[in-house]
């Protein structure tokens, strides 16, 4: 009884075992957190720009497509025919 109390003994982790496990793993953590971070921000910006290419080519399109109306400038919006934007 004594032989097999000590075999398992010896395939036990101790307590510090389990820390320095756990102490490692939160390190890792720790330094793969910012590449995550960047990695969201590089996202954002792709998805940012490819919304403004499409943005630019609806105009394009807009102006493209309506020969007769441009599209109106800034300072004549309150007087400006909107019937583009329904």
């Amino acid at each position: 009884m004594k032989g097999r109390e000590m075999k398992m003994a010896k395939f036990a982790f101790s307590l510090i075992d389990l820390l320095v496990v756990i102490a490692v793993i939160g390190i890792l953590i720790g330094l793969l957190l910012p590449a995550f971070s960047k990695a969201e921000r590089n996202a954002r910006d792709v998805v940012c720009g490819d919304n403004l290419k499409h943005l630019t080519y609806g105009f394009l399109m807009y102006a493209d497509g309506d020969r007769y109306h441009n599209l109106p400038a800034n300072e004549h919006i309150e007087n400006a025919d909107l019937n583009w934007l329904n």
